[in-house]
């Protein structure tokens, strides 16, 4: 498993942070999935084999959000 931890701009709510996680779980090889709206940081762990950071990049850009 590869773990990675980013900056997300945009999120206020909790709201958006269950986004984030619903869309990111949707994606093979995904292990795990934190959002922490307070530092506005996603954590992921995930499986290098079925997907990669910048497919999950640009899944959290689809909907939006920044990733820094």
């Amino acid at each position: 498993m590869t773990n990675q931890r980013h900056n997300v701009e945009g999120m206020t709510c909790e709201h958006c942070a269950q986004t984030i996680k619903d869309v990111v779980n949707k994606l093979d090889g995904i292990n795990k999935i934190e959002v922490e709206l307070k530092n506005k940081q996603v954590f992921v762990e995930f499986n290098k084999a079925q997907t990669d950071i910048e497919n999950i990049k640009n899944k959290i850009i689809e909907i939006r959000y920044e990733i820094r």
